[in-house]
């Protein structure tokens, strides 16, 4: 599989060889040429398939341009991450991050990023029943579950505490209430008949699989972004603070996207083109941009001149 649009190229077929010719990524197999594509432009090659083999040229090219190379596993969670060590933002966010944990800031955050999820939740559901009043019944049980979602964001929103610890217990049992409304009307309208209900862990069922994938791949995405802007990922503001358990607060946002259809989540901005096994589709991207490369140092100095930021999230 590869995409290639916004700047990205997912590679998922086994045996392929990626490499550089010129000024160009070149992916193969064999004496087969798969997919070829500029290095501008490129923000990042993803690898999710075994006996895939880089080039050292590649790898030189990916990091004197701010391309960053990811490795996912088959349930699509990232395992390694070359990225150059240039591009990880400046250390005055990072300090700012860590401090904030311990002040107003950091409720103010964690509130935003849970009131956030469960927001994009209910407006999900809405728009996934919309079109369905021709069955009253899943019509009232969805749009019940999305208003009483809503109920727990704005719960959640006017817990009180001037310190994380002092409202972490109250978060996460609106958050608990508010899955199970989410998940029992999104198994009411995807309609699989051996779909019993979210499982994450272990799971065997086409949904569930389908799921997990997605969100594995979609934590990759959201991972990359908050080391690009300079953060710590592990770092959080509600979760557990150890060092296997990635914050879910800045993902938490975005994983509701395009969930109950068990789709992966990719920016609307993105075109895409996959590649699996012998198959090529594309779709090139309708625009240019500018090098990742120049994005990511407008980056890191928009972030240096923008730390007072932190104070505006509490405001």
């Amino acid at each position: 599989m590869m995409a290639a649009g916004d700047g990205e190229l997912l590679v998922e077929h086994p045996g392929a060889f990626v490499g550089k010719r010129s000024e160009r990524v070149r992916v193969s197999l064999g004496r087969d040429t798969l997919h070829e594509r500029p290095l501008h432009g490129l923000e990042q090659v993803v690898i999710a398939a075994n006996g895939v083999t880089l080039s050292s040229d590649l790898v030189r090219a990916c990091a004197e341009q701010g391309v960053a190379i990811a490795f996912l596993s088959r349930s699509g969670t990232a395992y390694a991450r070359l990225m150059a060590p240039g591009l990880v933002g400046t250390v005055h966010t990072r300090r700012e991050q860590l401090l904030a944990y311990g002040d107003a800031r950091g409720v103010a955050l964690a509130k935003a990023f849970a009131a956030g999820k469960l927001g994009n939740q209910a407006n999900l559901l809405r728009y996934m029943v919309k079109n369905r009043r021709a069955e009253p019944e899943l019509y009232e049980a969805v749009r019940e579950a999305a208003f009483q979602i809503q109920e727990h964001a704005r719960r959640i929103a006017e817990l009180p505490g001037t310190r994380v610890e002092e409202l972490r217990e109250g978060l996460l049992v609106q958050e608990a209430h508010a899955a199970k409304w989410y998940w029992d009307a999104a198994r009411r309208l995807v309609e699989v008949p051996d779909w019993q209900g979210r499982e994450t862990r272990g799971a065997t069922d086409l949904v569930n699989s389908c799921l997990n994938y997605g969100y594995g791949y979609l934590y990759h995405r959201v991972e990359q972004a908050v080391i690009l802007a300079g953060l710590d990922p592990y770092a959080g503001f509600v979760h557990a603070e150890v060092c296997t358990e990635q914050s879910a607060g800045a993902r938490k946002r975005y994983r509701m996207v395009g969930t109950p259809s068990a789709s992966t989540s990719i920016p609307a901005t993105s075109s895409l083109t996959i590649l699996r096994r012998s198959r090529l589709a594309s779709s090139p991207s309708p625009c240019s941009r500018k090098s990742a490369r120049s994005r990511s140092w407008a980056r890191r100095v928009s972030a240096e001149r923008s730390a007072a930021s932190w104070d505006w999230a509490v405001t």
